[in-house]
């Protein structure tokens, strides 16, 4: 043994020198030992299960090369060898051998590849990212009321500023006392209407007889209170900027929706729904500041907006309900959709534009090539932005020339009204793009039309509808929502702080309200 032992010593430490190994299998050394004694004493699977080897060797320098490569195969897999920077793993590869993976970024998550062979490091894509601190995030609308599975997570549960009323249960309706008592009619007065879902505040209009909010059996809350001329009231969620259901324009995206059941469309001037500033309360809807709104006006749906205390503008729809007929009404504040309207129409505006400057025909003295927008199309805010003001500048400069007595460059005479811009200042967010667009929009198609300045005119008048942050949808008598007959584009200023509301006030001693369904949310 003594000599077996010295030769497997020879034959490790000259395999070692080569192959330098923090440990050596037991079975490998002990076919090294089996190599220095007798290559022929052992079997051919003796050999074969060695890493490497597919045959048993036919001389002793053979089994020795054997033993070799054995060893550097061993090496191969050694930890210190496959690992070569922080972070690395070792994963089996497609030949069952140890292979390095390579740490990935930060926060990538390591899966099982497409394949299901071997692990990767991949990363969030699509709406939903994670940090490197494990934070997940979702963008905004991805998750909405209607891809909630019934019975699994609400609206609520999702979203803090969410809310739904069914009015399936009694509500208490009290003042707002320190010690509460039955609601008083005083105009102006605040009472509460506390329902399992929500707590309602509600104002009285008017002088009221009767000003009870009275829950029915039909799952509706009656709020028509004494039915006398003028008399009415608003309800709301909270009237100032840290009310729950606050939003504030340009960041969220809120909504509300308000299903009604009138008796006698004839007795109502206004079932009001939609936002206004979180400001005091108004006896008129028409002072408040700014204000979004559809309203059932003795049977024929409108829509409204006011916009920095100014007049009141409302269209009619040409959709109406009749007595003892329901609407459900919808306004949503979305700014998705508002830069999308707002870039379809500057895009258009700056082709129709570009036609009306180059028309020789139009322009007797000469084609204007020298205001000529220069800003690519609008892809996104900040390329609105741009081409907004180039677009302002433009024709600022155009319009300007038709303005002067004689000596035009482009124009035939002078125009024949003012058409100058409300401002040519460019815009630095989406609510001063949606006015600059509405009011370029239009001005610029008055100027056109100018047969006086032009040899024709209205020669290249540009039909797009007007950008709005602000859209409507209704079902007349139906729980179906779609857009109206007839609408209108309105907008609210970047950063207002917004709350939703709803008011009735009577025409006559009409027929009464019912308030059935109430959403309001974020889209």
């Amino acid at each position: 043994m003594a000599y077996i032992d010295s030769k497997a010593e020879i034959i490790s430490s000259a395999v070692a020198s080569r192959f330098p190994i923090r440990a050596i299998t037991k079975t490998l050394y002990l076919k090294m030992i089996q190599v220095a004694e007798s290559y022929s004493a052992t079997t051919a699977s003796d050999w074969t299960s060695l890493d490497g080897v597919s045959a048993a060797p036919t001389t002793q320098d053979s089994a020795l090369d054997v033993v070799a490569t054995a060893l550097k195969n061993l090496q191969a897999n050694d930890p210190d060898t496959i690992i070569t920077a922080q972070g690395d793993l070792i994963v089996g590869d497609a030949s069952a051998e140890g292979a390095p993976l390579a740490i990935g970024s930060a926060g990538q998550m390591l899966l099982v590849n497409a394949g299901a062979t071997a692990p990767a490091y991949v990363s969030m894509s699509g709406d939903a990212t994670i940090s490197s601190t494990g934070v997940v995030s979702l963008s905004s609308g991805v998750i909405v009321n209607d891809d909630i599975a019934a019975g699994t997570v609400d609206a609520d549960k999702m979203n803090k500023a969410s809310l739904h009323m069914l009015f399936a249960s009694p509500v208490l309706h009290v003042d707002d006392a320190t010690t509460p008592v039955v609601p008083t009619g005083t105009s102006g007065n605040v009472n509460w209407v506390i329902a399992p879902e929500a707590h309602l505040t509600h104002t009285v209009i008017g002088t009221q007889t009767d000003v009870s909010l009275a829950w029915t059996e039909a799952d509706r809350l009656e709020i028509t209170q004494d039915t006398d001329d003028n008399d009415g009231c608003e309800l709301n969620l909270g009237i100032t900027s840290n009310s729950q259901y606050a939003f504030t324009v340009g960041t969220d995206n809120p909504y509300i929706e308000a299903r009604f059941e009138v008796a006698d469309v004839s007795g109502h001037d206004e079932i009001i729904v939609g936002f206004r500033k979180a400001e005091a309360h108004q006896a008129d809807y028409n002072n408040y500041d700014e204000a979004v709104f559809m309203n059932i006006d003795a049977g024929a749906i409108k829509v409204g907006n006011i916009l920095n205390a100014g007049a009141t503008v409302e269209t009619d729809t040409t959709d109406a309900i009749t007595d003892g007929q329901f609407a459900k009404l919808r306004v949503e504040v979305d700014d998705v959709q508002g830069l999308a309207s707002a870039i379809t129409l500057a895009n258009a505006l700056k082709a129709t534009y570009t036609a009306h400057i180059a028309d020789a025909t139009e322009h007797g003295t000469a084609a204007d090539a020298t205001n000529v927008i220069t800003a690519a199309d609008a892809t996104d805010l900040a390329t609105l932005l741009t081409l907004v003001g180039d677009m302002l500048t433009q024709y600022d400069a155009h319009e300007g020339d038709s303005e002067l007595g004689a000596a035009w460059l482009y124009h035939n005479a002078q125009e024949a009204g003012d058409v100058s811009l409300a401002s040519a200042v460019a815009p630095t967010d989406l609510g001063e793009a949606f006015a600059r667009l509405n009011d370029l929009k239009a001005k610029f198609n008055s100027h056109d039309a100018d047969a006086t300045a032009h040899t024709a005119g209205s020669a290249h008048q540009e039909s797009t509808v007007d950008s709005s942050r602000c859209f409507f949808t209704l079902g007349a008598n139906t729980t179906t929502l779609s857009a109206p007959s007839t609408t209108d584009q309105f907008y609210l200023d970047d950063d207002e702080v917004i709350v939703p509301f709803i008011r009735v006030l009577n025409e006559t001693a009409g027929g009464k309200v019912y308030l059935q369904e109430l959403k309001i949310g974020s889209v």
